[in-house]
């Protein structure tokens, strides 16, 4: 290290002057990289996800972008006193800056990745990339860039990259991180290093919780998907004697179905809307056309299967042929539940009701009043809890050993039990009912579903869990 005393001392006018006759430049060139983040940040699916702020200088110091004349004085004397007798202003790459704050720690690579690819096609010139880690618990990623443009080239600007926590840190710690590391003592380093790995593994933990929750979240959506598709396979059963046309078209669908999950179904519609041109619009055609939809992973199909189906009540409703009309809202009840619309499916399924009702089909009645309240239930409709419970238990009561109707009189416990043992004992139907089923293919996805539904309710209203209401 130089000798102190023959270190030169930079002359803070002079500072002042460089930055003074700079500024406009600076301004401009922190102004077209802070754009380009920004995209990234509030358009781009990736930027969205992984960034909580872009934030530049200016956010942090009354609204200055530049680094302050004092700032810039203190870190050069600081590096000619550690050796670097000849740094100065010109040296400083960090006079503008942006930090871009990141939710978890995996986002971190994702926005590196992000900035490396801002340099490899040229939007970036000079690049420069650096974990800093300081004793006082400081960490981040600093990336030191600059323009291609030739006239910007010498204008560096400094991007730092680091966790909402990491950030919190950073402004605690502030006047630890920019004392002169000799003034800080051995004690301080310890407590702040101590502090500091607090809060990085606070980080990782967020970062394992939010991927556990994501991957439930995406095993229960794979689940619903599948239980929902195992309704349309069989409302869609095809007698082949009866319409060979259909049939084909659907044992195609089932054939590619992994294809047409989220591939081309252009050939399979122009099957269908020939079959429409031919015959017309028909209870069948309307079920293989909700088979698909269902099938399908985008929700193309969504409003072209709904005009169907709700086409067809109407043209049953003037020929007034109440069992052809009883089937067609009953399959538009299965259909809008499919499609997450809850309350449209519980009204077209209590229509369905209405019609069975003159019919005196004690069956067929009980699992209209089954299919509404699931519905209910399923959609969390508060406003129609008592009608969930009424139809489940009225259901129940004429068909006690109907297992879907056990099954939902289980799952309305489930869902609307107030105590640990009313959802215990959906819990105990569910599993009865299942036992029962012999259609196992639909029963099983259902009942993982309602399973776990249930343990988290039973978590929820357990004796043992804090939270709960004495």
């Amino acid at each position: 290290m130089a000798d102190m005393n023959s270190t030169r001392e930079p002359d803070i006018n002079e500072i002042q002057g460089y930055l003074d006759a700079r500024k406009f430049t600076y301004l401009r060139v922190l102004d077209k990289i802070r754009s380009r983040l920004r995209e990234f940040w509030q358009y781009d699916t990736r930027g969205r996800v992984a960034l909580y702020r872009v934030a530049s200088r200016a956010d942090y110091q009354f609204g200055d972008e530049l680094k302050t004349t004092q700032s810039a004085y203190r870190k050069i004397w600081e590096k000619r006193k550690k050796g670097d007798s000849s740094y100065g202003i010109d040296d400083v790459e960090d006079i503008i800056g942006l930090r871009l704050v990141c939710v978890y720690p995996s986002d971190v690579q994702r926005v590196l990745d992000f900035l490396r690819n801002l340099r490899d096609t040229g939007f970036l010139g000079y690049y420069k990339e650096e974990l800093q880690q300081r004793d006082t618990g400081y960490r981040a990623y600093h990336v030191n860039v600059a323009l291609p443009d030739i006239d910007l080239t010498d204008y560096k600007c400094e991007i730092q990259v680091l966790t909402m926590l990491e950030e919190t840190w950073s402004y605690k710690a502030h006047d630890l991180i920019y004392k002169p590391e000799e003034a800080i003592t051995d004690e301080e380093k310890q407590q702040a290093a101590i502090v500091s790995e607090i809060l990085h593994a606070s980080d990782q933990q967020s970062q394992l919780l939010e991927r556990q929750i994501r991957r439930g979240a995406e095993e229960e959506s794979r689940r619903k998907e599948g239980a929902k598709l195992s309704i349309m396979e069989t409302l869609a059963q095809i007698d082949l004697t009866s319409n060979e046309a259909l049939s084909e078209i659907r044992e195609q669908i089932m054939r590619d179905r992994e294809n047409l999950r989220c591939g081309d179904a252009t050939d399979i519609l122009v099957k269908l809307g020939q079959y429409i041109r031919d015959i017309g619009i028909d209870i069948e055609v309307c079920k293989i056309t909700m088979l698909l939809c269902t099938l399908r992973e985008a929700n193309d199909l969504d409003q072209f299967t709904i005009d169907q189906i709700e086409k067809l009540i109407r043209k049953i409703h003037t020929k007034r042929d109440q069992h052809k009309l009883l089937d067609a809202y009953r399959s538009a009840g299965l259909l809008y539940y499919c499609l997450g619309m809850y309350t449209t499916a519980v009204d077209r399924t209590q229509k369905a009701l209405k019609i069975s009702e003159r019919f005196q089909d004690s069956l067929e009645i009980s699992r209209l009043k089954s299919n509404v309240a699931y519905f209910i239930a399923d959609g969390n409709i508060q406003t129609q809890k008592d009608l969930a419970v009424q139809y489940a238990l009225e259901a129940y009561n004429a068909q006690p050993n109907d297992p879907p109707v056990l099954d939902t009189l289980g799952y309305v416990q489930i869902v609307f039990g107030e105590t640990y043992n009313e959802v215990r004992d959906g819990l105990t139907k569910c599993e009865e009912a299942y036992k029962k089923d012999p259609n196992k293919t639909v029963a099983a996805p259902y009942f993982d579903l309602h399973r776990k539904k249930a343990y988290n309710r039973l978590l929820e209203l357990s004796p043992s869990n804090p939270f709960h209401p004495v």
